[in-house]
C-alpha cells in the first residue's frame, strides 16, 4: 500500500509497542495470495517482517513441517498467524522455540480488522488532506486574483481619469504636463517627458518634463536626432538601454538603464514624441507595451483638439495679413495690463504708429506692394519688442504697442528705437524704384500719468500721435510735453 504524507496534527503511532509486540521482525503466516495483509500490516505498524509463510489450506501442515528446519535461521520473536485456521495456529505454536510471542485466531482477526480500520483511516486522511490541499491552493490562487483584479481595478480608474482629464483640456501645455503626469503614473516612469513638432522651425521642442528640472534635457531636436528625433521619424515605440549620449534625450544618460520613446500621430500627421527614462533596464511586458500605445493614442488625440484650439484662438486674435495681434485682442489686453497695473500699483505706456503717407505709397506702388510694406513694419515691431509687449495692427496702417510695467520715458527709447529702424529700412517698389524707404510717425501715452481708463489711455496715444503729424512725421510725441521743433 502507498504511503502518503499525513496532515500535521494526524499522524499515525508506528512503533512496535503499537501491537505490543516484544519483537522488532515478526514472522508473517498468511494464506496463500494474501502477502498484502502483511504489507500492510508493515506500513501500519512501521515493522519489517523477517518473513512472510504463505500456507494452502489443504497442505498447510506439510508446509510447516517443510520450513521447521529453517525458522531457527530467523531472527524472530513473534509469529503473526493470519489465516484464521485453528490447526495452522496450533502447528505454528508447536513448531516455534519458547518466548515467541504467537497472534493467532480471534487475536489475528482483530488484528486483520484494525489494520483494515487503519488503512481506511489513513485513506480519509489523504483524501482529506488531497482536498485541503486543493482548496488552499484554490484560495491562494482566488487571493492572487482578487489582489491581480484591485490593481488593474485601480489601473483602469486611474487611467479612465487621465483620459477624462486630457479629454477636458484645451490649453496645449497642460495637455503636455497632463501627458508627462500620465506617463509616470500609468507607466511607472522615472522621468517623462512631451516634445512637440513645431513645423516653422522643423524641430521637435520640449513642452513638459516630470522626474528631472528642464534644463536636463535637450530643448529641440530635430529629427533623426537622439531617441526622440528617431521616434517622430518612425511609427512605432523605441526602446534603447544603457542610451549612448548621442541618442539620449537627457544630457546626462549615464545613471539611466532604458529609455522608451513612442510617436504622438494622428493618423499620418506627427504631433510629437512621448518619452521616458528609467535608472534600470526594463523590458515591456505585452500589458505593459498596450498601455503605452493607449496613452499615446490618447495624448495624440488631445494634442490635436488642443493645437486645433490653439489655431482657432490665434485666427481670432491674430491679424491674417501681418500676423500681429488683432484690433479685437489689443483692446481685451489693453484693459487686462491696466486692471493689473492698477492693482499692482504699476504703469504702462502704449504707442499709437502710423506709416506716414502710405495713401500715397499705395497709389505709386499697388495695394500688393503696400500689404508688403505692412508685413516689414509688423515684423520690425516684433524684434523690436520684448515678449511680454502687445504689438498689434489697430486698423489700416495704424499700429499700436502695449508696453506692460514701462514708464514714458522708457517707452520713448522703444519708440525711437523702432522709428529708426523703419528709417534705415528697405521697402519694396517697382522696377523703376525697386526698393524705397519710408518713415513712420509715433505717439507715447502711460497709465496711469496721462489717463485713469484704457479708452482714455488710447485717447491720449492718439492725440499725441496726431501732433507728432502735424509736427512733421517720422517723429515720437510723448502726450504732455511740449512738442519738439
Amino acid at each position: 500500500m502507498r504511503r502518503t504524507k499525513e496532515p500535521k496534527g494526524a499522524k499515525i503511532s508506528k512503533n512496535r509497542e503499537f501491537l505490543n509486540l516484544p519483537g522488532s521482525k515478526p514472522l508473517f503466516i498468511v494464506n496463500k495470495g494474501d502477502c498484502k495483509i502483511a504489507r500492510m500490516f508493515s506500513e501500519v505498524s512501521g515493522l519489517e517482517p523477517c518473513a512472510v509463510i504463505e500456507i494452502s489450506p489443504d497442505h498447510h501442515k506439510t508446509k510447516l513441517q517443510s520450513l521447521k528446519s529453517n525458522l531457527g535461521s530467523q531472527n524472530f520473536n513473534s509469529v503473526i498467524d493470519l489465516t484464521g485456521n485453528v490447526e495452522v495456529a496450533r502447528m505454528a505454536s508447536a513448531i516455534t522455540t519458547p518466548g515467541v510471542h504467537i497472534i493467532s485466531g480471534l487475536s489475528s482477526k482483530a488484528l486483520i480488522d484494525m489494520i483494515g480500520a487503519i488503512e481506511r483511516l489513513e485513506r480519509a486522511i489523504d483524501k482529506s488532506t488531497k482536498a485541503h490541499n486543493a482548496l488552499k491552493k484554490e484560495y491562494e490562487t482566488l487571493t492572487k486574483t482578487n489582489v491581480e483584479l484591485e490593481g488593474r481595478l485601480a489601473e483602469l480608474y486611474f487611467t479612465h481619469e487621465f483620459f477624462k482629464a486630457l479629454a477636458g483640456r484645451l490649453n496645449l501645455v497642460q495637455v503636455c504636463e497632463l501627458i508627462s503626469d500620465g506617463a509616470v503614473g500609468i507607466l511607472a516612469a522615472e522621468i517623462a517627458c512631451t516634445y512637440l513638432l513645431d513645423h516653422r522651425a522643423g524641430d521637435l521642442e520640449l513642452k513638459s518634463t516630470r522626474g528631472r528640472a528642464p534644463s536636463g534635457f535637450r530643448a529641440r531636436v530635430l529629427p533623426g536626432e537622439t531617441i526622440i528625433g528617431l521616434a517622430a521619424n518612425g511609427e512605432e515605440m523605441i526602446r534603447e538601454t544603457d542610451p549612448a549620449p548621442e541618442v539620449s534625450f537627457l544630457y546626462d544618460s549615464t545613471w539611466t538603464g532604458s529609455q522608451i520613446a513612442i510617436p504622438l500621430r494622428m493618423q499620418d500627421e506627427i504631433l510629437g514624441v512621448l518619452a521616458t527614462a528609467t535608472t534600470k533596464s526594463r523590458e515591456l511586458t505585452p500589458v505593459e507595451q498596450e498601455r503605452y500605445e493607449n496613452i499615446a493614442v490618447m495624448s495624440a488625440f488631445a494634442l490635436q483638439n488642443a493645437l486645433f484650439s490653439e489655431e482657432l484662438k490665434w485666427l481670432s486674435d491674430t491679424d491674417r495679413l501681418t500676423e500681429l495681434f488683432n484690433h479685437g485682442y489689443f483692446q481685451g489686453k489693453l484693459r487686462e495690463e491696466v486692471r493689473r497695473a492698477e492693482r499692482t500699483n504699476q504703469v504702462v505706456s502704449l504707442i499709437m504708429i502710423d506709416i506716414d503717407y502710405f495713401k500715397d505709397y499705395n497709389d505709386a506702388f499697388g495695394h500688393p506692394k503696400g500689404d508688403l510694406a505692412l508685413k516689414r513694419l509688423a515684423q520690425i515691431l516684433k524684434k523690436n519688442t520684448r515678449d511680454i509687449d502687445v504689438p498689434a495692427r489697430y486698423g489700416g496702417e495704424e499700429f499700436a504697442v502695449i508696453l506692460p510695467a514701462t514708464d514714458k520715458k522708457n517707452a520713448l527709447v522703444v519708440a525711437e528705437r523702432i522709428r529708426r529702424t523703419v528709417e534705415q529700412s528697405d521697402f519694396p517698389g517697382n522696377e523703376e524704384l525697386p526698393v524705397v524707404n519710408r518713415t513712420i510717425s509715433l505717439g507715447v501715452a502711460c497709465y496711469p500719468t496721462d489717463a485713469a481708463t484704457p479708452e482714455d489711455l488710447v485717447k491720449a496715444a492718439d492725440e499725441a500721435l496726431y501732433v507728432a503729424k502735424r509736427g512733421g512725421r517720422n517723429r515720437t510725441y510723448v502726450f504732455g510735453t511740449s512738442p519738439s521743433p
